[in-house]
């Protein structure tokens, strides 16, 4: 066994159980740098959050969601025919399975919508047999050159921004007691996303457009968050970087299960932070009763375009 001292973090690096490769324990990723990025870039101590060189401030004030990510996606802004074509596609997308629909209703009334989301996602497969490579190899073609086709890769990212607020929402009224709502096509991204989840139904009902707005900027502000937690999850399969979750496992089914237990993801989790604005109250009110200073909160992009809201 070695020891070394990386960043201030004492990393322990061992051999497997079968002996091949190095398994590193690394809580929090501190030393763990899987990939390069020139999606996105965020300096905190210097106030940069861009995406493709884009200020996000710039972003947040002239850009729509949907524009947002076609930048992420493929490099640039489009052009005004291309987010046309573009959001005309991602609305075609919208609607998914009945189905899929049921499967949600079947769930448990109280499961949590994350849990819900996460199953409906995975459930797509079934019903979108075309997007796997695996059922697309025949004697006659290789299904793993399926995505080197970008029209298959635009068909199935299209497909995924287009059924999420749909299944995102159907989770949410499963929670509320409500039965699925169809998307409308005539509306923006996020009216729509607020239209399936307040509607009831009424197809004449209109989202407040200030809402509309900033749920649309909340979007663009979560689209990308340069190495996200599951892009660390896949660096660590990839690496064989262990986390802190437990060393010991060694598949990659076991590895990414026993992630979701990690005390910085649960952290992180808005189910926590409901749980820190619902101890702010009490909170707040004892520091203004005190002679302390009141802690002034880190002015980052993101924290003052929320402010702005």
């Amino acid at each position: 066994m070695l020891e070394i001292e990386l960043c201030a973090a004492v990393v322990m690096i061992t051999t497997g159980k079968d002996d091949k490769g190095l398994k590193i324990y690394d809580p929090g990723y501190l030393n763990t740098a899987p990939v390069r990025s020139s999606i996105c870039y965020i300096d905190g101590d210097e106030g940069i959050f861009r995406y493709r060189g884009y200020p996000i401030e710039e972003l947040a004030e002239s850009s729509s969601f949907v524009e947002v990510a076609y930048l992420l996606m493929y490099g640039n802004l489009p052009t005004q025919s291309q987010l046309a074509s573009w959001e005309f596609a991602i609305s075609q997308h919208s609607a998914v399975p009945q189905g899929l629909l049921d499967i949600i209703q079947s769930m448990p009334h109280d499961a949590h919508p994350m849990g819900v989301l996460a199953s409906a996602m995975s459930t797509l497969s079934v019903f979108h047999p075309d997007a796997n490579p695996a059922l697309r190899r025949t004697h006659y073609t290789d299904g793993q050159n399926l995505y080197k086709s970008k029209q298959v890769r635009d068909k199935q990212i299209v497909r995924v921004l287009g059924k999420t607020p749909t299944i995102a929402a159907a989770a949410y009224l499963r929670l509320a007691g409500r039965p699925p709502i169809l998307p409308s096509n005539a509306l923006s991204y996020s009216e729509n996303f607020l239209y399936m989840l307040d509607s009831l139904g009424n197809k004449s009902y209109k989202p407040n457009p200030r809402l509309a707005r900033a749920l649309d900027i909340l979007f663009i502000l979560h689209a990308e968050h340069e190495m996200n937690y599951p892009l660390l999850r896949l660096g660590t399969l990839l690496q064989g970087t262990k986390t802190g979750a437990e060393a010991a496992q060694d598949s990659p089914e076991q590895t990414d299960d026993a992630s979701l237990d990690l005390p910085q993801k649960r952290q992180r989790t808005g189910d926590a932070i409901l749980c820190m604005l619902g101890d702010i109250k009490t909170s707040f009110n004892d520091t203004l009763k005190s002679t302390e200073p009141l802690p002034l909160p880190e002015i980052t992009p993101p924290v003052e375009i929320l402010a702005s809201l």
